[in-house]
């Protein structure tokens, strides 16, 4: 901000905080994660850094025209930057990528933040694949309390009519069940 008068001109610089609520991002491991920066274009900015866990992750220095990506062990090679809007990928995830990835974007009059919370999952059993699995064994046992049922039912005829099948022969239970 400037304001003039006739004997100075000052000048304030100062910040505002906008929060728009953390974006979240759920993948299975081993796919590709974006970290996207929502902007078209990043050339206004000077300076960008991804951040995780204190480090940064990788820095885009446009003075310098120099990105520099993390040389920690744990993103080796899977880091990839976007040109144009300074997104960064992390390909190949793993559960140890989960956790929240800090943006900070400056330039000479402000500085834009966003945290973006990252979650990979195993992917083997999803919430969808738990209800199936679930519904399977309801109707598996379903199916075993009735087949129980009707050989009980035909064990009861059997006694009452004096009858003793072959252990070998179906046709006595087939008969059973075609009267019912």
């Amino acid at each position: 901000m400037e304001i003039n008068n006739s004997s100075m001109i000052l000048h304030k610089k100062f910040g505002i905080n906008i929060i728009d609520g953390m974006k979240t991002v759920s993948v299975k491991k081993g796919d590709s994660v974006t970290l996207d920066t929502g902007l078209f274009e990043i050339k206004g900015y000077d300076l960008i850094l991804w951040m995780s866990k204190g480090h940064v992750i990788a820095e885009i220095n446009r003075n310098t025209n120099q990105v520099i990506f993390s040389p920690e062990e744990k993103f080796n090679g899977r880091l990839q930057r976007e040109h144009q809007t300074g997104s960064l990928t992390i390909h190949d995830s793993r559960i140890t990528d989960s956790g929240d990835y800090h943006l900070n974007m400056s330039c000479s009059t402000f500085t834009l933040q966003r945290t973006i919370r990252v979650t990979v999952t195993n992917g083997s059993v999803t919430g969808l694949s738990v209800t199936g699995i679930v519904l399977i064994v309801v109707v598996v046992i379903v199916v075993l309390i009735i087949i129980g049922f009707l050989v009980m039912k035909i064990k009861k005829k059997i006694k009452k009519r004096g009858a003793i099948p072959n252990p070998s022969s179906t046709e006595l239970l087939e008969s059973e069940l075609m009267r019912d």
